[in-house]
C-alpha cells in the first residue's frame, strides 16, 4: 500500500495553516486501503467505535484524502465521530489498474464504499464533499442505501454552460471544448492524459501564494 509517508506537499501545507488547525505528527490518522475494481482505493481513518456517526469525507479535483485530513477530519474527530477520507481514482495514493476512469467510476466507488462501510460496521452515514466532491457525493448519494445527511461545500455540474465557462481556465474555449474531447475520445484518444491544472481554474484553489505553488506541484492534488 502507498503511504503518505512518502509525500511531503501535505505536510508542508500543514505548516502554512493556523497552528491551532496544524495536525500533529501523534494525531496522524490511521492509514487504510479498500479494493474496488481491481483499484486499491487509500483511505485515512479516525475510528470512533462510540460514535453513532461516520462521516465520509471526498475531496475535489484539487486536493486529496490526506489534505481533507488536514483541514478538517482530525477536527471532527475531535468531536467525537468517526471518520473516514477516501482518495479518488487518478490522486492520492490511490493505485489504479484499470485504464479508463469516468465520473461515473468516481461515483460509483463512493456509493460502494459508504454502503460497504455501513454494512460491515453500522454508524449513520454523512458524506462530506470538498468542491467538486461536493457533487460526487450529492449524486452518489443517488446510489447509497442510507443516507443521513450531506454535507457539500459545492455542487458543480460542469456540463452546465454557464458554471463550465465560469470554471474553466480558458472559459471563452468551453463551448468547443466538450465537444472537441468528446470527438477525440471516440476516434480513439480517450487515454490521453491532461493535468487539472491545465483546463481548471486551479490558480483559484487557495488563497497563499506559497500553497499554490505547493499544491500545482503535487502529482497526488493539483497537479494530478
Amino acid at each position: 500500500m502507498k503511504s503518505y509517508g512518502s509525500n511531503t506537499a501535505w505536510k508542508q501545507i500543514n505548516t502554512l495553516l493556523p497552528e491551532e488547525f496544524q495536525i500533529r505528527e501523534n494525531n496522524l490518522p490511521l492509514e487504510d486501503t479498500w479494493q474496488w475494481n481491481c483499484n486499491n482505493i487509500h483511505l485515512d481513518r479516525y475510528p470512533n467505535p462510540n460514535s453513532e456517526y461516520r462521516i465520509f469525507l471526498h475531496h475535489g479535483v484539487g486536493t486529496n484524502g490526506r489534505q481533507m485530513s488536514m483541514i478538517l477530519g482530525h477536527k471532527l474527530a475531535a468531536l467525537g465521530y468517526d471518520v473516514v477520507a477516501i482518495g479518488n481514482l487518478g490522486y492520492g495514493m490511490a493505485e489504479v489498474t484499470q485504464k479508463d476512469i469516468t465520473y461515473d467510476n468516481w461515483v460509483h466507488r463512493f456509493s460502494d464504499f459508504v454502503n460497504t462501510e455501513t454494512k460491515l460496521d453500522y454508524k449513520k452515514p454523512i458524506p462530506y464533499g470538498l468542491s467538486a466532491g461536493g457533487m460526487i457525493c450529492y449524486n452518489a448519494a443517488c446510489f447509497m442505501n442510507e443516507v443521513h445527511g450531506i454535507i457539500g461545500m459545492c455542487f458543480l455540474k460542469n456540463d452546465d454552460k454557464t458554471v463550465g465557462k465560469e470554471t474553466a481556465k480558458f472559459g471563452w474555449s468551453n463551448w468547443f471544448a466538450f465537444p472537441m474531447m468528446n470527438f477525440f475520445s471516440k476516434i480513439g484518444f480517450a487515454r490521453l492524459k491532461l493535468p487539472m491544472k491545465a483546463v481548471s481554474k486551479m490558480n483559484a484553489l487557495v488563497n497563499n501564494d506559497d500553497a499554490l505553488r505547493i499544491f500545482l506541484k503535487d502529482k497526488a492534488s493539483a497537479g494530478a
